[in-house]
């Protein structure tokens, strides 16, 4: 009878070390499908982060070419006005040189219709004592 209770006592801590083992390798694989679980919420994470990180740089690049964009037409702008300036300042040279060009063309007709008047008189005069 002994034998009986210890081969009964043997065949449930053989059936609770079997239990034991399924239950384990139960856990183990639970454990190891959370870990995998946690490593691909990690991976997904990472991507999620170097997308919004590689969003944010192309809307920063944005932003820089809308600014040397900007910066580019404000030069373009003001080389206009610049060069408006310019042709303006040069259209005001010129008129001021035909302007004294005409004064000296003036000064020259009155100068020589002066002479020419002298000439007259002179030969007037001349032509006076001549009679």
């Amino acid at each position: 009878m002994d034998s009986q209770i210890n081969d009964r006592i043997e065949a449930a801590a053989d059936r609770r070390r079997s239990l034991d083992e399924e239950h384990a390798a139960v856990l183990s694989a639970e454990l190891k499908e959370w870990n995998a679980k946690d490593e691909k919420a990690q991976e997904l994470k990472k991507e999620w982060i170097e997308e919004k990180r590689a969003k944010a740089h192309a809307s920063l690049e944005d932003v820089e070419a809308a600014r040397t964009r900007f910066q580019v037409q404000d030069a373009i702008r003001e080389s206009a006005t610049l060069q408006e300036l310019q042709e303006h300042e040069l259209q005001t040279a010129l008129a001021l040189d035909r302007k004294a060009a005409n004064i000296d063309l003036i000064k020259e007709k009155q100068a020589h219709l002066q002479g020419s008047k002298h000439a007259l008189s002179s030969e007037t005069i001349v032509v006076a004592d001549d009679e």
